[in-house]
């Protein structure tokens, strides 16, 4: 695995602990998985259990830009909640830590035009 994926990897892995030990009646657990691209935190991908918000700069809905992309191969993917050039919602059946890791990795290179070799930076966040 490359450096991103590793990253990606542990955060995620971090987020599924915290989630397991703090159970909560929050859909996908009371922590989330912040990954963004440094200096400025944009673009930005926000994880939990079987949900991915994201920063979405798109007027076209995120059904049409994800098939576009070819990002619509998650089992069970659906677009609850839009909010054209500012955020989308997916949700999904969840895959392994190792698929979302490169599920996210595709994101940030197909939707933001990323680089392979480009620096995230990764916090948990306590949403209760």
């Amino acid at each position: 695995m490359n450096e991103t994926l590793d990253i990606l990897t542990d955060c995620l892995s971090h987020m599924k602990t915290y989630n397991c030990r703090h159970p909560c009646e929050l859909e996908g657990g009371a922590f989330c998985a912040n990954i963004s691209i440094p200096p400025d935190g944009v673009p930005w991908i926000q994880v939990k259990c079987g949900v991915i918000n994201l920063y979405y700069p798109f007027w076209r809905s995120p059904k049409t830009i994800f098939s576009k992309y070819g990002l619509d191969d998650l089992k069970c993917i659906a677009y609850p909640a839009c909010d054209r050039r500012t955020f989308a919602t997916i949700t999904f059946t969840e895959p392994t830590l190792d698929e979302l890791a490169r599920y996210i990795n595709r994101l940030f290179l197909s939707l933001y035009d990323l680089s392979e070799g480009y620096r995230i930076q990764t916090d948990i966040i306590d949403l209760r």
